[in-house]
């Protein structure tokens, strides 16, 4: 039984989905904080560096391409991610009370439709019905409580994280014996 390259890049992308799905369970806010602190970081590296190549490009070509606006942009907004990475978290249960009212507006939609499908006495008018049912009930929980919510996206994010971890281990575990 040979342990090649994929078992190697198969065992080294599980280890990483674990330790970040563990991270997430253990401190969701100090990990997002540090991805977007990580992100601020890339962007203001590949700001100076759209920047730099600005000035060593031909005027005429340099024009074109619009590169000292997009590096000074990308400076711009990675500075604020990496030195406002707490706005960014405070601003997430925000962005989910806005996905909440974004559900609401679907969910009615679904409504309409499963209304639709039943006075039209289509026959799976049942499971559209259902589907607006528990996209009202998400939307609900959602803007009542955009605080647990999010901390259960992240909850869920890292138990997805791991199990995932886990199933691929398993699969190259299984797949090396079968080998």
């Amino acid at each position: 039984m040979k342990f090649g390259k994929e078992h190697v890049s198969g065992i080294g992308g599980a280890v990483i989905e674990l330790v970040i799905g563990l991270l997430l369970l253990i401190n969701p806010v100090g990990f997002t904080s540090g991805i977007i602190i990580g992100l601020g970081v890339l962007m203001i590296v590949a700001g100076a560096t759209k920047t730099a190549r600005y000035f060593m490009t031909n005027a005429v070509e340099a024009a074109r391409e619009q590169g000292l606006a997009k590096g000074l942009l990308l400076l711009m907004v990675g500075a604020a991610c990496a030195l406002c990475s707490d706005w960014f978290v405070a601003v997430f249960p925000l962005l989910t009370m806005l996905y909440g009212l974004l559900l609401l507006v679907l969910s009615a939609l679904k409504v309409q439709v499963a209304v639709d499908m039943l006075r039209l006495k289509k026959q799976n008018w049942l499971f559209s019905a259902i589907s607006a049912a528990v996209s009202v009930v998400i939307a609900v929980f959602v803007l009542v409580n955009p605080f647990g919510a999010t901390t259960l996206i992240w909850v869920t994010m890292g138990l997805t994280l791991i199990a995932d971890a886990v199933l691929d281990a398993l699969c190259l575990f299984y797949r090396k014996k079968t080998a």
